[in-house]
């Protein structure tokens, strides 16, 4: 009787566990992915604020809205530089993981 018990409850835990477990390793696999095309966008950024000091640009508006990009993307970098460190604590705890991403 309690082994048909436990194998209900087993059966029935399964999936669900499943599912976290899939939807974790997504969630990090799609990080991942974003913060990559973050750090594409970044350089990009940097492309163009290197362009617009090589031409020494002038007019006022410009330079305030190459400002206001110029301060987006050190908030991008530090957004990426804190996921990195958050990733790196939870590959910490767990060095599976670790080997697992395949980042050494």
């Amino acid at each position: 009787m309690v082994d048909a018990t436990i194998n209900m409850v087993v059966k029935q835990l399964a999936p669900i566990i499943e599912k976290r477990v899939r939807d974790e390793v997504n969630l990090v696999l799609n990080s991942a992915k974003e913060a990559g095309s973050l750090v594409s966008k970044l350089k990009m950024i940097q492309q163009l604020l290197n362009d617009a000091e090589r031409k020494g640009v002038t007019d006022p508006q410009v330079k305030a809205w190459l400002w206001k990009i110029e301060d987006s993307a050190y908030e991008m970098d530090d957004a990426l530089d804190e996921w990195e460190m958050k990733n790196m604590n939870w590959k910490w705890k767990d060095p599976k993981m670790f080997l697992i991403s395949g980042r050494r």
